[in-house]
């Protein structure tokens, strides 16, 4: 049986990151009420397992589905989809936000374009809104 410190501990993730997956319905609840709850060697053994999945950028829907037992979990670093396509699992990126307008974002991939294009893409822009 472990308190909510220990769990922490062990399973990498914020006191505060277990509460937000167990309020989510991603992890289960701690056995118990109050003060007197406790978690278990099966609830370590998920919270790893969400740690891991959440590393990997895995959005909480999936995660779900796989604690579910509706989709079974990823053996390599691919998942298929529903299409046959492999995918990669959610590699995380860091992503540029170019705001082109008022109500108007451009999202790129950081490093893909220079610097020069994305000032051409947002004059490019401005003079299509001119019109």
């Amino acid at each position: 049986m472990y308190n909510i410190e220990n769990i922490s501990k062990l399973s990498g993730l914020s006191r505060r990151a277990i509460h937000y997956y167990v309020q989510r319905g991603v992890a289960p609840p701690p056995e118990g009420s109050g003060r007197g709850s406790y978690y278990t060697d099966e609830h370590l053994a998920i919270l790893q397992k969400i740690k891991r999945w959440n590393d990997q950028g895995m959005p909480l829907f999936r995660m779900k589905e796989i604690l579910e037992g509706k989709m079974s979990e990823p053996e390599t670093n691919y998942i298929k989809e529903e299409i046959g396509q492999p995918h990669e699992i959610y590699e995380r990126q860091l992503w540029q936000r170019h705001l082109m307008a008022p109500g108007l974002e451009l999202h790129i991939l950081d490093g893909l374009y220079p610097g020069a294009l994305i000032q051409e893409i947002h004059s490019a822009v401005a003079k299509l809104l001119e019109k």
